[in-house]
């Protein structure tokens, strides 16, 4: 009797420990959504140790025993990481989606947002481009790098300015603004941004933004 009782609880234990999860729950900035081209970091929540994790898609790297970077490189789709611990398999799926429109916001006293008009006295007081996206709640950064501007005049001459290092103001761009007058028209070109979600290895891309022309009135 003591003997088929032994057994009873070796055959319990050996079928709960079967039974138990690789992992308990995961964090991303994004619950169930990656998108496409950034790196972004999982977090998984569990106690099981030296279990395999594998993507289908993408690139996965380890940070520590619980933490991956992970980089979805194909759109549109679904994401699969699979967990695997002796003869347990587990997986989760995550939708991928797009980075959305990058929007660019001209800073100056009083910003303008995609419009195509600004007046000579405020665009005087221009201090560089910002970047924005509408309805994007991940943790993702798109920083302008470069861009050309060029102060077309009302007599039809032209000077143009390529700007590498934005961030640095004052700069060739802030004093080419300072000298419009109203019939100007003022052409930003070649608008580089680069999309990084700050991860270890600053993973990233870069794209280009469509140009964007002011009158100055």
């Amino acid at each position: 009797m003591k003997k088929t009782l032994f057994t009873f609880f070796i055959v319990l234990t050996l079928i709960a420990c079967s039974n138990k999860r690789i992992v308990n729950s995961f964090n991303t900035n994004n619950s169930d959504v990656l998108f496409a081209g950034i790196e972004q970091t999982i977090k998984l929540n569990t106690t099981t140790r030296n279990y395999k994790a594998e993507t289908n898609i993408g690139i996965l790297k380890k940070i520590d025993e619980n933490t991956y970077l992970i980089f979805p490189d194909t759109l549109p789709g679904k994401l699969k990481l699979t967990l695997t611990k002796g003869r347990r398999k587990e997986e989760i799926t995550f939708r991928i989606k797009p980075i959305p429109e990058i929007k660019i916001t001209l800073v100056a006293d009083t910003n303008l947002q995609n419009q195509g008009i600004a007046s000579a006295l405020n665009f005087r007081t221009f201090k560089g481009l910002r970047t924005y996206m509408e309805n994007f709640d991940a943790s993702c950064t798109a920083k302008i790098t470069s861009f050309k501007i060029t102060r077309i005049s009302s007599n039809g001459t032209t000077d143009s300015k390529f700007i590498s290092s934005p961030s640095g103001a004052p700069n060739d761009a802030t004093v080419l603004a300072k000298q419009v007058q109203s019939g100007d028209v003022i052409l930003f070109e070649d608008i580089l941004v680069q999309i990084s979600s700050g991860g270890i290895d600053g993973g990233g891309f870069q794209r280009k933004l469509d140009d964007k022309v002011y009158y100055i009135h």
